[in-house]
């Protein structure tokens, strides 16, 4: 159980770059080294770690304003939950500028000297560029979706068309012999080769709803035939 509960662990703080004291940065006595986090993700993790201890040690923490440096600590201090407290401590020694420090102490206070690693970093120089290389593809992803739903209302309009077209041929009315009304209303794709064409006809108080189905075999052989 307790491997499982790690593996959980592992996975959620997977969505934060390595932390300082595994990169072992040489640390200069006078020059506190400090990791920049980007504040969406630490916000992110924080919230889904924040998730797992309710479930784990039956808090109710999860939705609400939890403070990296507040009661959670010490709730997790005392539970003897080691892998939790181990995981929490990271939180910790990150201030409110989202800059994460060696220690909880600087991120309370902030230290008179001190320098950014990320731009010194191997390990932190990969890792901030794969996450700028994965916006990316988020993006173009999302570009996608767009053109995708761009074609969608394109095909709807091209099917709208047509089936107007078959709703005219089957009732070419002449509105000086028009009594009431009649009028087409929209489409419905029953299968592959049929759609139903559905129109709205009425006079005075009295109004119906009638369909009839069109076979599209004989317009997709026409439409090939014209590509020949």
């Amino acid at each position: 159980m307790k491997m499982v509960l790690q593996d959980r662990i592992d996975e959620i703080m997977k969505g934060l770059p390595p932390s300082l004291s595994s990169l072992k940065i040489p640390q200069d006595l006078y020059e506190l080294n400090y990791l920049q986090h980007l504040p969406q993700d630490v916000d992110d993790v924080q919230n889904k770690f924040i998730e797992l201890v309710d479930e784990v040690l039956g808090t109710s923490y999860s939705g609400k304003e939890v403070h990296r440096h507040g009661i959670v600590g010490r709730v997790l201090d005392d539970s003897g939950n080691n892998d939790l407290y181990r995981a929490w401590y990271r939180f910790m020694c990150i201030d409110t500028q989202y800059r994460e420090w060696t220690q909880p102490a600087f991120a309370m206070t902030e230290p008179s000297k001190f320098v950014c690693v990320n731009k010194d970093n191997p390990k932190l120089i990969a890792y901030f560029r794969d996450k700028k290389l994965e916006q990316i593809l988020v993006e173009s992803e999302l570009q996608k979706s767009v053109k995708n739903l761009i074609q969608v209302k394109n095909d709807q309009k091209r099917l709208d068309d047509f089936a107007k077209a078959r709703y005219d041929e089957n009732f070419p009315i002449d509105p000086k012999k028009l009594q009431g009304w009649h009028h087409y209303d929209e489409f419905k794709i029953i299968n592959e080769t049929t759609l139903r064409i559905k129109y709205k006809h009425g006079f005075g108080d009295y109004e119906y709803d009638e369909s009839f189905d069109v076979d599209l075999t004989p317009y997709y052989r026409d439409e090939k035939l014209e590509k020949i």
